[in-house]
């Protein structure tokens, strides 16, 4: 993302303040899950990725190993795997704790 659109984003989409970070931060992703949960829509869907974001432990260091496709290349294939087993992600208490308040918050 380049450095405008991503002030534009943190700023005018996401209402936070201070300098917007280099890198996606835990923070700026739940505040991005918040910001989508707000909407009035009866049903709203994430990829698990996204879920993970808002856990350092459970997420993957790198996140562009987490898009699914990249539209603009007719050759690549819609692909994910999850990079650690699900076992881990049910064993995360803190994890699910956070979904589960934001899903109750909204």
């Amino acid at each position: 993302l380049d450095p405008d659109a991503r002030e534009r984003y943190y700023f005018d989409v996401l209402q936070m303040d201070g300098d917007a970070p280099v890198e996606c931060t835990t923070d700026v992703v739940e505040r991005a899950l918040s910001h989508m949960l707000e909407c009035e829509a009866m049903w709203t869907i994430f990829p698990i990725q996204d879920w993970l974001g808002i856990d350092e432990a459970l997420r993957r260091e790198n996140a562009e190993e987490e898009q699914i496709n990249d539209p603009a290349n007719p050759n690549h294939y819609w692909r994910f795997r999850l990079h650690l087993d699900i076992e881990k992600v049910l064993e995360s208490t803190e994890f699910l704790d956070a979904c589960a308040a934001l899903n109750e918050k909204y």
